[in-house]
């Protein structure tokens, strides 16, 4: 009975040191990046946001929040910063301390808020951990990262990588090549113009695309167990559309070129393929367990 009541009484205590978190340290930096050079941050269980200045340095505020759990367990581990910065020939590199993750179970978090000068162009890498991505005004090579979290996007040119798990991916204004890929989240890409090649991909969610696409682009959009609807302006694609367990409707009329419904594994597959326009573009659409509507818009 005793032990019993000494556990219960250190689970008692541990539960209550790890609340909420409050503001353990904050400290901002300023740098001069180059046109074409890199920008890494990296984070963990705490928000990446990322938006233009009219500065002329890049910003970078770096916030960490941490229970008295963490507090406590930080200490041990040596204590110290929890955030490094570094510059070199190639860039800045700012990032959480790798200690971090031993103790984020018990409310430690690193989030980063960045700053960049207007009309800045470069290699763009916000990584993150258990928390959520948000950007605008981005330009140039892109690739965001998460887990656990969202990821949002309001302005991008260039090529972007958006990458989660069990979070929503929602990218608006975006012109270039883009891949986007997460699951058990919605995926929603609405305005831009999409080139080259690209791939949108999620599990148990739906995708809905607004955008166009440059000639010669070609797009592939898979879903599981969700329905995938294309808004498409003006459009001039060839079209290759698979739904498993799923309806094909199309309210744009475009020249069949092979269609047909079959039973595959005992399950109903219905194709179709054709082109609107010249053809000039490529989009491939697969659902499984979700129905398929292309529209214009």
């Amino acid at each position: 009975m005793g032990i019993a009541l000494i556990v219960l009484g250190v689970v008692t205590l541990l539960a209550g040191l790890s609340g909420d978190g409050d503001v353990m340290g904050q400290v901002t930096r300023s740098f001069v990046l180059e046109p074409g050079q890199q920008l890494a941050i990296a984070g963990r269980n705490g928000a990446i946001t990322y938006e233009e200045w009219d500065g002329h340095d890049v910003q970078i505020e770096a916030t960490t929040r941490a229970s008295a759990l963490a507090r406590v367990l930080w200490t041990v581990l040596g204590g110290g910063d929890a955030v490094h910065f570094a510059q070199g020939s190639s860039g800045v590199e700012a990032a959480a301390d790798s200690r971090t993750s031993f103790i984020g179970w018990a409310g430690f978090q690193v989030g980063f808020h960045v700053r960049v000068p207007r009309g800045w162009t470069g290699s763009v890498q916000l990584v993150n951990a258990n928390g959520n991505i948000s950007a605008a005004g981005l330009s140039g090579d892109v690739l965001l990262r998460t887990t656990n979290g969202p990821i949002a996007v309001q302005g991008m040119t260039g090529t972007l990588q958006a990458r989660t798990s069990n979070g929503t991916i929602n990218l608006a204004d975006v012109h270039g090549s883009v891949t986007a890929v997460t699951s058990n989240g919605v995926v929603l890409i609405s305005g831009g113009t999409l080139a080259g090649s690209g791939r949108v991909q999620t599990t148990n969610g739906a995708i809905e695309l607004r955008a166009g696409f440059e000639a010669a682009a070609s797009y592939d959009l898979t879903t599981t167990n969700g329905a995938v609807r294309a808004y498409l302006p003006n459009p001039d694609v060839v079209l290759d559309l698979t739904a498993m367990n799923g309806e094909i409707r199309s309210q744009v009329p475009f020249v069949v070129s092979e269609e047909g419904r079959e039973r595959v594994a005992g399950r109903e597959r219905e194709r179709l393929e054709g082109r609107i326009g010249a053809g000039s573009a490529l989009l491939r659409i697969r659902t499984s367990n979700g129905p398929i509507d292309v529209i214009t818009l």
